[in-house]
């Protein structure tokens, strides 16, 4: 095995989270590390579904920089990225629940209305 490179890590799959139109978020388990997130750690990776355009790479590098810029409580924050000419991906912590189980325990209004949904 080769020496990592200073804030790189490798990682094996353990499951996947979910998926959407865009891309699909799995969890990963780091093997090797030389950085901040020690071997063991886990984080969700999320990736862009086969057979996008460039034009959709476009929206999942701009979503990679709106969430690099934000720092809160409430907003997914990003662990790393995809090495160049690598698959375009991103991590972040794994959370113990999804927005919409957390949305549905914290609103005092149906979940459906929420989400634009109707009845």
């Amino acid at each position: 095995m080769s020496a990592i490179p200073f804030g790189q890590f490798r990682f094996h799959s353990v499951r996947e989270l979910g998926q959407g139109g865009l891309g699909r978020v799995d969890e990963v388990e780091v093997t090797e590390t030389n950085c901040r997130h020690p071997v063991g750690a886990r984080l969700a990776r999320k990736r862009m579904n086969e057979g996008w355009t460039s034009l959709h790479r476009s929206r999942l590098d701009r979503e990679i920089a709106a969430i690099g810029m934000m720092a809160h409580a409430h907003v997914v924050t990003c662990e790393g990225v995809n090495l160049p000419g690598q698959e375009r991906c991103y991590f972040m912590p794994v959370y113990p629940e999804t927005l919409r189980h957390r949305l549905s325990r914290m609103v005092r209004f149906p979940l459906a209305s929420v989400l634009g949904q109707t009845i």
